[in-house]
């Protein structure tokens, strides 16, 4: 299933109105509350760390602005929260994009795994601990049992075996353990979601913070990521996924090369597509050039933060993972 976030979140005046909101209201004026560890000094990570691995069984991204704020974090130290993705596809959630839906089913359907570590000598108090996360592949346990299957999920019953991704490389979070609670930063997290295409991208998130709350030794009971994709990340894979989506639209719902009508069906997310995005030239297809050249698709992805020296994108997920084991 894919979602075509830009035909559809475009398509009338009413939806670029919400859009233009989403961008003004994208920081939250809230504070981060407190967290165990926050200003914990790790001077030194010991070689013989132990470590346990899992793999993230849920990942969610926020559906309404109050999640927004929930799963974001203060990146840039000015007092506020930072989620302006988060904000963003909250906003299409209210407009009836099912972006959490989407994510939900790649997670399910194996078709994105995202894999995690944490070093620590105890998951109730800690001085020093760490956390990590990586791409993942080939589940040893088969996501479904067939065409047939619609729940999945199989690969995320605990204790399957992955094969941790060469790349993107991302750097431990270091933190401590305080009353069950990890809160970890000074590092790089690596998280691979399918938000905008049928593909899950890899995105390394600069400035990344992490707050995880364990079940068990077995299983994290929840876990904020944030952090901010950089511009390159958004220029070399967030807008071609953009782009990806558009394109698909448009050879779905377009019948002719013959602009304007371009023999797109009334009301489609291709026709819209059209209108929004074929100007340069005007010839029934829309080019990378022209989303990248989007006044308001450059407004949707302005980076909104500074962090490790450079401007970037805020972005915060939710999420929760069980046992499992990768090389």
């Amino acid at each position: 299933m894919q979602l075509r976030v830009a035909p559809t979140l475009l398509n009338s005046l009413r939806m670029r109105r919400y859009l233009f909101i989403a961008l003004l209201t994208a920081c939250s004026s809230e504070s981060e509350p407190s967290d165990p560890g926050a200003d914990a000094a790790v001077a030194q990570v010991p070689d013989d760390l132990p470590s346990r691995t899992y793999v993230i069984d849920h990942l969610s991204v926020p559906t309404t602005s109050g999640e927004a704020t929930q799963f974001g974090m203060d990146l840039d130290n000015d007092g506020a929260i930072d989620n302006k993705l988060g904000t963003v596809i909250a906003t299409l959630s209210g407009m009836g994009i099912d972006a959490d839906a989407m994510v939900t089913r790649a997670i399910d359907h194996g078709d994105t795994i995202l894999l995690a570590r944490v070093g620590t000598t105890s998951f109730t108090n800690a001085q020093v601990a760490t956390f990590e996360t990586f791409a993942g592949s080939d589940p040893s346990v088969a996501p479904c049992t067939g065409t047939s299957d619609t729940v999945c999920r199989k690969h995320l019953a605990g204790g399957a075996a992955f094969t941790q991704m060469p790349a993107p490389i991302g750097s431990p979070l270091l933190g401590r353990f305080d009353s069950g609670m990890f809160y970890g930063k000074s590092g790089k997290l690596v998280v691979r979601v399918a938000l905008l295409g049928a593909q899950p991208i890899d995105v390394v998130l600069l400035g990344s913070v992490a707050r995880l709350t364990m079940a068990s030794d077995m299983t994290i009971g929840e876990a904020t990521l944030a952090g901010a994709i950089s511009v390159a990340d958004i220029d070399e894979k967030v807008l071609p996924a953009v782009h990806a989506n558009m394109a698909a639209a448009v050879d779905a719902d377009c019948t002719t090369t013959t602009p304007p009508g371009c023999g797109c069906g009334t009301g489609t997310d291709g026709k819209t597509a059209i209108g929004l995005f074929d100007k340069s030239p005007a010839d029934c297809s829309i080019s990378l050039d022209e989303i990248k050249n989007s006044t308001l698709v450059q407004n949707l992805l302005a980076p909104d933060v500074m962090v490790d020296g450079q401007m970037a994108l805020s972005m915060g997920v939710r999420a929760t993972a069980v046992t499992a084991t990768f090389k």
